[in-house]
């Protein structure tokens, strides 16, 4: 049985993101190292991950930028629905 604590680890995501590796690229550096986790659930795993970490940055991020008295992008244009 798969070890729940090396199931979670941040590394995944790590390598995922940091490192560029797709995770059907992951999946065989894992399987290599004798851990046979399919791609279908490293893909659920980065899905929750985005829901449980980084959707709550994100809204502090834009409770952040509402208050801002102005906004500035680096966009060619951007279309003002606030006023």
């Amino acid at each position: 049985p798969r070890s729940r604590v090396q199931a979670r680890s941040p590394l995944r995501a790590v390598s995922k993101y940091a490192d560029a590796i797709p995770l059907y690229r992951l999946e065989g550096i894992l399987q290599r190292y004798g851990a046979r986790i399919s791609r279908t659930s490293m893909a659920h795993w980065m899905i929750r991950l985005g829901d449980d970490v980084l959707q709550p940055l994100i809204e502090v991020l834009s409770r952040h930028q509402i208050k801002a008295d102005y906004l500035q992008a680096d966009a060619p244009f951007v279309r003002n629905e606030w006023t």
